[in-house]
């Protein structure tokens, strides 16, 4: 587990690592954009999410709570479905 608010700043060396894990193109902020995306569809508040990616502002954050047309689809399907 990543200690909370200790992502910020914590790129790995992907000189080193992405080749020797198989993974092409890493790029740490794709990393932490996973991570932010996967808190919020685990259910995770926006205040929760700030917190664990150590952004300054809350609104920062706000970027993970956008949701995807599958997202919206599920949702109109879950209210209005038969």
């Amino acid at each position: 587990m990543i200690p909370p608010g200790k992502l910020a700043g914590q790129a790995p060396n992907r000189d080193n690592e992405a080749p020797q894990a198989g993974i092409a193109g890493l790029r740490p902020h794709a990393l932490r954009h996973t991570y932010g995306t996967r808190l919020r569809r685990g259910g995770a508040d926006p205040a929760q999410v700030q917190y664990l990616l150590g952004h300054a502002w809350v609104n920062t954050a706000g970027r993970y709570f956008r949701a995807g047309a599958a997202e919206v689809a599920g949702m109109v399907e879950h209210v209005f479905g038969d």
